[in-house]
């Protein structure tokens, strides 16, 4: 799974045992944990807003972050397939 990275420089990551993680790439650090009800199997998308949404397959999660909400990395290329579209086209 890819993550994500936002304009604070936070990373989001799924994996397969129910939790969605956040660390702090400035500094290296973890931030927070979340338990999720399920096995997440896909990426987690960011929109403009800071809010992450989440899909294991069943259900559609949106949350938002406990820390600094903040939107997609003003990079090329800042999730899977480049934006919260999936296009896969560059800007």
């Amino acid at each position: 799974m890819t993550p994500v990275v936002t304009t604070a420089g936070t990373v989001y990551f799924s994996n397969p045992w129910r939790r969605l993680c956040a660390f702090d790439s400035s500094r290296g650090t973890f931030l927070w944990g979340g338990p999720i009800q399920s096995s997440l199997y896909s990426s987690p998308v960011l929109d403009e807003q800071g809010i992450i949404h989440l899909c294991d397959g069943l259900y559609l999660y949106a949350m938002e972050p406990p820390t600094n909400t903040a939107p997609p990395a003003k990079s090329p290329w800042p999730m899977w397939r480049a934006n919260s579209q999936h296009t896969g086209r560059v800007q």
